[in-house]
C-alpha cells in the first residue's frame, strides 16, 4: 500500500508516494513535464478539485515506472480521498483499487519518510549541518478562500457601483506599478489616476469581456493583466478569483511583455495571495507572495536604479573625456586590434625611450612584437625623420640618429628628385636609397658612426 503526500515549497509543488512502513520513497514534481529551471508558479492549487489532475497523472507515474502497478493508495487527507479516486476513474485507469483511496490511520508517516529523504539530499551537497526546515504539505481542508481585495475606498462619496470598481482598478494597478519618479508631485500623480478612470470607463463599451478575453487568449500581455484585473474585481463580468490568476499567469509567461508590466504584475499577485482570507494568513500563500515580492520593483530599487543609471553616464562620459584627451593611453596600438581599457593600468606601456606622452600601449606581449616594426623608428632614441614621396605613389621616411635636420631634408629632396626622374620601379627607387644612405656614410667622419633607416 502507498501513501501519497503533496507539498508546495518556495516556487514549485511536488507529490511524495512512499511504501507503508518502509524508507522507499519517490518525489515527483508537479505538474508533470515542467521544465526543471521553471519556478512552477503556474500551478498553485488552491482545492483538491485543482491539484488532483496533477496528483492523479504523478501517482501514475510513479506506480508505472517505479513501483510497479497495480497498488492500492492512502493520504493522511480526507479531501483527497474523493478527489483523486474520482480523477483516476475519469482517467480511465483500469485497476478499481485505485478508485478508492483510503484514509491512513498511520499518522505523520509520509513527513517523517520525508524528512529522512530531505536530510540524505542535504547530507549529499555537504549542508548536513545546517538548519533547514523541509517543505510542509498541502492541507487543503484548512483554505478558506473569502478575502476580498485590498481596495477599500477612504472617502464618504457615494460612487456609483460601476465607477467604484473602475476606480478600484485604477488604484491596484497604480500601487503595483513601479515607481520611477524621484519627487513625484501628488497633484499630479492624482490627475494621472483620473485621467487613467476616465480612459477605461469610456473603453468599457468597446472594450466587452469577449473582445479583452480574445486579445488575451491571443497572446497580448497588457490584455492579459486587463481581463485578470477586471475578473479579480468584477468589472463588466462575473467575479473570479481563480480565473484571474490564470491571466496574470499569462502575462508573466508572456515573451513580449515588458520589465515594467511584469514587475507590475508580480505586484498584483502579492494583493491576490496576501488578501486571500478574511480571518488569518495561510503560510504557503505568504511564501508565494514572497517569492513575487522578489521580483517586484519597490519603490526604493526603483529610485535606486536609476540613481545608478546616472552614475553609470557620468562615469562613461569621464571615461570617453579620457579617452579623447590620451588615446594611447586606453586603446591597444596594434592596428585592428581593437581592445581598449577603462584604466590606462590595463594596459602595458612601451618601456623605450619614445616620448612619453606618444608612448604605445598593448594589451598583450604578442600585439607588441607585431607593432614593433610601426613603432621602431619612433622608440629609439633621438632619431629624426623626412616623408619620401617614392615615384610608384607611396610614402618611406628617411630616419636618422646622426644627421642634422639640415642633411636629412636635403638627402630626402635629393632622393624625391632622383626617384622621380626614375621610372616607376620599386628596385630603383630603393637602388638609389640604398646608394644615398652609402654616399651619406662616406661624407661622415670615422668617430662619427652614422645610422639612416629607410621606412
Amino acid at each position: 500500500m502507498g501513501q501519497l503526500n503533496c507539498g508546495y515549497p518556495s516556487g514549485f509543488a511536488w507529490l511524495e508516494v512512499i511504501i507503508a512502513y518502509s524508507r522507499f520513497t519517490h518525489v515527483e514534481r508537479i505538474p508533470l513535464g515542467i521544465s526543471p529551471k521553471a519556478s512552477g508558479i503556474v500551478f498553485f492549487p488552491e482545492s483538491c478539485k485543482e491539484a488532483a489532475p496533477e496528483l492523479a497523472k504523478g501517482s501514475c507515474t510513479a506506480l508505472g515506472k517505479i513501483f510497479g502497478a497495480p497498488w492500492r493508495l492512502s493520504t493522511e487527507y480526507k479531501e483527497l480521498e474523493e478527489a483523486v479516486g474520482g480523477e483516476f476513474k475519469r482517467l480511465g485507469v483500469r485497476a478499481e483499487a485505485l478508485w478508492t483511496i483510503a484514509v491512513s490511520s498511520s499518522r505523520g508517516l509520509p513527513h517523517a519518510a520525508f524528512k529522512s529523504y530531505f536530510d540524505s539530499l542535504k547530507e549529499s551537497i555537504g549542508l548536513s549541518s545546517l538548519r533547514i526546515v523541509p517543505p510542509a504539505s498541502i492541507i487543503f481542508s484548512t483554505v478558506k478562500v473569502d478575502g476580498e481585495p485590498d481596495v477599500d475606498l477612504k472617502t464618504n462619496i457615494a460612487w456609483p457601483e460601476v465607477p467604484k470598481q473602475t476606480w478600484n482598478y485604477v488604484k491596484l494597478r497604480n500601487a503595483a506599478s513601479p515607481k520611477t519618479e524621484l519627487d513625484p508631485d501628488p497633484k499630479q500623480q492624482w490627475a494621472k489616476q483620473e485621467a487613467h478612470m476616465d480612459a477605461f470607463l469610456m473603453g468599457l463599451e468597446k472594450r466587452t469581456e469577449e473582445v479583452v478575453r480574445a486579445e488575451a487568449d491571443a497572446g497580448d500581455p497588457e490584455a492579459s493583466v486587463e481581463y485578470g484585473l477586471r475578473l479579480y474585481l468584477g468589472i463588466a463580468c462575473a467575479r473570479d478569483r481563480t480565473l484571474s490568476r490564470v491571466y496574470f499567469i499569462k502575462s508573466l509567461c508572456a515573451p513580449n511583455a515588458t520589465d515594467t508590466l511584469k514587475a507590475m504584475t508580480h505586484g498584483l499577485l502579492i494583493n491576490w495571495y496576501l488578501f486571500i482570507s478574511k480571518e488569518f494568513m495561510q503560510i504557503r500563500y505568504l511564501y508565494a507572495a514572497c517569492h513575487h515580492a522578489n521580483i517586484s520593483a519597490p519603490t526604493d530599487a526603483m529610485l535606486a536604479m536609476e540613481e545608478r543609471k546616472e552614475q553609470l553616464r557620468l562615469a562613461s562620459d569621464k571615461l570617453h573625456i579620457q579617452r579623447m584627451k590620451q588615446p594611447n593611453r586606453y586603446r591597444c596600438a596594434t592596428p585592428k586590434c581593437g581592445i581598449e581599457s577603462d584604466t590606462g593600468a590595463k594596459l602595458s606601456q612601451c618601456g623605450g625611450s619614445c616620448d612619453f606622452d606618444k608612448k604605445p600601449r598593448y594589451c598583450s606581449k604578442k600585439c607588441q612584437k607585431f607593432d614593433w616594426q610601426n613603432h621602431k623608428p619612433f622608440c629609439r632614441p633621438g632619431f629624426l625623420s623626412v616623408p619620401v614621396r617614392m615615384s610608384y605613389g607611396s610614402t618611406r621616411y628617411l630616419s636618422s640618429s646622426t644627421m642634422d635636420p639640415e642633411e636629412l631634408k636635403k638627402l630626402g629632396e635629393d632622393a624625391e628628385a632622383k626617384g622621380v626622374e626614375a621610372n616607376a620601379n620599386s628596385d630603383l627607387d630603393m637602388e638609389f636609397l640604398q646608394s644615398a644612405i652609402a654616399l651619406n656614410s662616406r661624407t661622415k667622419k670615422e668617430n662619427r658612426p652614422e645610422l639612416l633607416a629607410i621606412l
